[in-house]
Order: structure tokens, then C-alpha cells, then sequence
């Protein structure tokens, strides 16, 4: 019976089974359905870039860069300046905009913004 029951697991429930959906194509689908994204703050750019897996890589969703110049004056002074500080924040508010659920969904779908994907 434990047999039985391991082989059943492996296999899918009996609806997969009849349609054919192995765990390999139930793997892809589920990680099709993930949004990655990740930002770059460095001292002159911030960017981010969102994307999605597809079967031999990722396809971009979105993307966005801009000059913040975070290390401007920063060698001379030995800190951040509060302008520096402000263009980077913007950048990053930018960049959680974008990757907010509502705004990434309506945008990758061709949506207005904030329409739900249904």
C-alpha cells in the first residue's frame, strides 16, 4: 500500500494523469506564473529590471534606469549628500511604483493601470 501510494504522488492526481500533465509541465507552469525583479543602486545609476521565466530564460516585463549620481561629492566630503540622498529616493520610489502588483500585472498584459488581470 505505501508503494502504491508513493507511485500515485509521483505520478499526479488521476484528473493530470488523464490529461497528460506530467510534474515537469505542472513545474513550468507554476513558475511561469512568478514575477522576478530586482534593483541596482549604485553610486551614479539606480535601475530595475522585472521579468518573468520562461523555458530557456526570462522575458522582461519592465524595466527602468536613471542617473542618480548617489556618490557625487562623496570623496571630498566623506558622505552622502542630502541632494544625492533625495535623487535616489525618487529612483527608488519610481522603481516601487513599477513593482507594485497592480501596476506590474495591468502593465505586462497592455492594461490600463491598476486594472486587475482576471
Amino acid at each position: 500500500m505505501f508503494d502504491g501510494a508513493r507511485s500515485r504522488q509521483r505520478a499526479g492526481s488521476l484528473a493530470e494523469r488523464r490529461a497528460g500533465i506530467g510534474r515537469a509541465t505542472q513545474e513550468r507552469r507554476s513558475a511561469a506564473r512568478h514575477t522576478y525583479g530586482a534593483v541596482d543602486l549604485g553610486t551614479n545609476n539606480c535601475r530595475l529590471l522585472i521579468a518573468r521565466p520562461v523555458d530557456n530564460g526570462f522575458t522582461v516585463i519592465d524595466a527602468f534606469s536613471r542617473i542618480v549620481r548617489l556618490g557625487e561629492g562623496l570623496s571630498s566630503s566623506g558622505r552622502l549628500s542630502d541632494e544625492a540622498m533625495g535623487r535616489a529616493v525618487a529612483a527608488l520610489s519610481v522603481c516601487a511604483e513599477k513593482a507594485s502588483p497592480p501596476q506590474r500585472i495591468a502593465g505586462a498584459f497592455g492594461r490600463d493601470r491598476g486594472v486587475p488581470a482576471g
